[in-house]
């Protein structure tokens, strides 16, 4: 490839579940409690097949999910720590200082529902906690798997005034193109989100067929600004998606599907690709293998 393409890492809750670690009350933030050195050994995984950026394993400290726990809550800001140290540990490890760190900010409510996303003062309220205890270990802000305009407006907005740049990544329905799964378009999406000025516009957690789908979309929308995607691996989410949901007799992706997937995109002009749940190490060695 003649451009420079940004390789991230791949599934962090997913690929801890199959791991041995992760439950469905608290997801991924068992691993951080019961066994950080899986966390970051998956960091090192992604380093080893071509990450260059690694994403900490912050998604699920949020109220949503430690709530399910007496006492846990207290535990965040510790727990959020933890998450950047055990990521930089993994790049020091790695002897890739280059790699960068980004730091997952996501739905404070239940992920894929804009119809309940917290007020806007409860999201600031997390956000801020997060950013606080992240800023020491982070070299970007990711703020991922947004799923209306609102809620990605809230987490730009805590991350407005950092040093570090930050991203934007939106999870797009299965029914529609190029929509958000609160149905707003996503051009509407890019354009909101220019206020904050975003330094890459992201598409993730959606099927892969979705993102190719609305990548040329973005790709009109984005002007000057990188672009890419991350997609999932498992069948379209229901819109009365829990925490609970139960994916069923699914197949992941086979990598060679996988691979013409991120191939596609970056044939639109995407510099930024990688693999969200259920797309694990395997899937991402291809990638970096079929980019090089």
């Amino acid at each position: 490839m003649s451009r420079r393409i940004t390789l991230l890492d791949g599934s962090m809750g997913y690929e801890l579940q199959h791991r041995g670690l992760g439950d469905r009350d608290i997801w991924s933030t068992r691993a951080l409690l019961d066994g950080p050195e899986v966390v970051r050994q998956l960091h090192e995984d992604y380093i080893a097949v071509g990450a260059h950026v690694i994403t900490t394993n912050s998604y699920a400290v949020t109220p949503l999910h430690l709530d399910r726990i007496d006492g846990l809550r207290a535990q965040a800001v510790e727990l959020l720590d933890l998450a950047g140290r055990l990521a930089v540990e993994a790049r020091d490890r790695s002897g890739r200082p280059e790699v960068l760190i980004a730091a997952s900010i996501p739905p404070i409510g239940e992920s894929y529902r804009p119809d309940l996303v917290p007020s806007a003062e409860e999201m600031a309220d997390w956000y801020g906690v997060m950013v606080e205890a992240l800023r020491p270990h982070v070299d970007l802000w990711l703020s991922e798997t947004m799923s209306s305009i609102a809620e990605a407006d809230a987490a730009l907005t805590a991350t407005a005034a950092e040093s570090a740049p930050t991203w934007v990544a939106w999870t797009l329905t299965d029914h529609r193109t190029a929509a958000l799964r609160s149905g707003e378009s996503l051009a509407d999406a890019v354009r909101e989100a220019s206020r904050h000025r975003p330094e890459a516009l992201l598409l993730n957690c959606s099927q892969p067929r979705t993102i190719t789908a609305a990548m040329p979309v973005l790709a009109g929308a984005a002007r000057s600004v990188p672009f890419g995607g991350f997609a999932n691996g498992f069948p379209p989410v229901p819109e009365d998606y829990g925490q609970q949901t139960v994916f069923a007799d699914y197949d992941r992706p086979a990598v060679a599907t996988y691979v013409e997937h991120v191939v596609s995109w970056v044939s639109h002009g995407a510099t930024i690709v990688g693999g969200c749940c259920d797309i694990g190490p395997d899937h991402m060695a291809a990638v970096a293998s079929s980019l090089t």
